[in-house]
């Protein structure tokens, strides 16, 4: 059964735009569809084979001021921690500068199904994840 989103195709299109910084050291930027070495050595360095890139910035894509915000992503960061997985703090960023950049985390070693489930804890449209092969895909969660 194929999965149809309610999200405008825009919105799709944004998403699909967005450069994830992750600052790791170095730090580097993923792309949707395009393969990251640096995430390739990532996997290898941790012994795992997936990530996925997540915030809990902007619930449902409605604005919020940054201090909700930032309380928000603190609760992510917190769950994150109680379920013992590792992950690298990040930056969501518009290239073209139309909207502000979201904090963000990339989780390590985190299944595809989990990184649903956290998506839709904290009530995001999509996530970014990536398999062994390093390349970022955008999963719609909506």
């Amino acid at each position: 059964m194929k999965f149809e989103s309610i999200l405008d195709q825009d919105l799709i299109s944004a998403y699909k735009a967005t450069n994830f910084h992750v600052k790791a050291e170095p730090a580097f930027t993923l792309n949707i569809g395009q393969v990251s070495n640096e995430l390739i050595a990532l996997f290898k360095q941790n012994n795992i084979s997936n990530a996925s890139f997540i915030t809990a910035w902007n619930p449902y894509s409605n604005s919020l001021s940054d201090d909700e915000n930032q309380a928000r992503n603190k609760e992510l960061k917190n769950e994150l921690n109680i379920r013992s997985l590792k992950f690298i703090d990040g930056f969501g960023q518009d290239p073209l500068g139309q909207w502000a950049g979201e904090d963000s985390f990339l989780v390590l070693g985190i299944s595809l199904e989990a990184s649903k489930k956290l998506g839709l804890q904290f009530k995001q449209n999509a996530i970014v994840w990536s398999d062994k092969n390093a390349i970022p895909q955008l999963i719609l969660l909506r």
